[in-house]
């Protein structure tokens, strides 16, 4: 029995070759499985079709798809980014990565919009920087450059954009790494000025010259930048708590210094009384002598004015008052005299 290709085959063939172009974008592949889509086309219109003409017009038609598009479509679509396309529409564009950046060459992304002039650019990733201190910081450097011979930047060096990139990728760690972690971050005049010297007399021999060199990004890295916050962080609290320390020392030393001067005060007061209270009592003494009427005058008056103030509170109370007051008085002041 001969081995018939029906035109499913050759469809479902098409359709798993332009789904693989999601996963390896060569935008090659897409053309042969358009191709094989035209086969099953084909095949209902001429079912007897032999499989020898299926696969040559397989094979023509996906080579005549492919260089039409490189030859033909696609550099008409060059300037598409300059003919009615505004910058707020390509602003935010996303791009399909078809080569990751290795040591030696630079990536490339792929945008469904070509912009200025192409739909593929190279690109480069951030790179991790270890400074002296064992800290990662994310480094990129930007050079501006002359060109002042063409001949020595085509025969000179391979490619003159990407050997003056890695040029400047391998200085900047090397300065970095050189640097604590401070000093990195805010040394950035010093570092453009030892990158610019580093590598301007390795490209003078391309026939280049470095106009300037700028730090773009000089950051630590997420984990770096969380330990500082942390750190930072941490160093505010234990300002807070000593300065808090401080103000309860010096609050509780304020408090003590004033209970010692009362304490004195006090001190002071009662020995002053004290005196006063003697030399009152002597000047009643060396007064009275022998004459005790004026004594018992005095004396009877502060009773009754303590009586007095006595009855006018609101408490109630039991006085006990002696018999004979002058007899009283008089028994006070002969104990007084004694």
């Amino acid at each position: 029995m001969e081995f018939k290709l029906l035109y499913w085959y050759w469809l479902v063939f098409g359709m798993v070759l332009i789904i693989a172009e999601l996963f390896i974008p060569s935008f090659t592949i897409f053309w042969f499985g358009l191709g094989a889509i035209l086969v099953a086309g084909l095949l209902l219109i001429l079912p007897e079709l032999a499989i020898s003409w299926q696969l040559l017009i397989w094979a023509i038609a996906s080579c005549i798809l492919t260089f039409l598009w490189f030859k033909l479509f696609k550099p008409l679509m060059v300037d598409r980014s300059k003919a009615g396309i505004s910058r707020e529409a390509i602003l935010g564009e996303i791009g399909q990565v078809i080569r990751i950046p290795e040591q030696e060459k630079r990536g490339i992304i792929r945008f469904t919009t070509p912009l200025l002039g192409t739909d593929e650019w190279p690109f480069i990733c951030d790179q991790q920087v270890i400074t002296k201190d064992n800290a990662v910081i994310i480094a990129n450097a930007v050079a501006y450059i002359n060109i002042i011979s063409p001949e020595k930047s085509v025969y000179g060096v391979e490619d003159y954009r990407l050997a003056i990139q890695n040029l400047v990728q391998t200085s900047l760690r090397s300065i970095i790494g050189e640097m604590d972690l401070d000093d990195a971050l805010s040394s950035r005049d010093e570092i453009k000025a030892r990158l610019k010297a580093a590598i301007s007399d390795d490209i003078a021999d391309w026939g280049i010259t470095i106009k300037t060199v700028e730090i773009q990004d000089i950051n630590p890295s997420e984990t770096m930048q969380k330990a500082m916050e942390e750190q930072a962080a941490a160093e505010r609290g234990r300002r807070a708590t000593v300065t808090r320390a401080d103000g309860e020392k010096a609050a509780a030393i304020l408090e003590a210094e004033g209970r010692l001067e009362a304490s004195k005060r006090d001190a002071q007061a009662k020995v002053v009384l004290a005196e006063a209270s003697q030399r009152a009592i002597q000047k009643v003494t060396d007064a009275i002598k022998d004459n005790e009427l004026p004594v018992m005058f005095l004396l009877g008056e502060k009773y009754i004015e303590a009586l007095k103030n006595l009855s006018n509170s609101d408490n109630s109370k039991v006085i006990v008052l002696p018999g004979d007051i002058p007899a009283a008085v008089r028994g006070i002041i002969s104990a007084i005299g004694k």
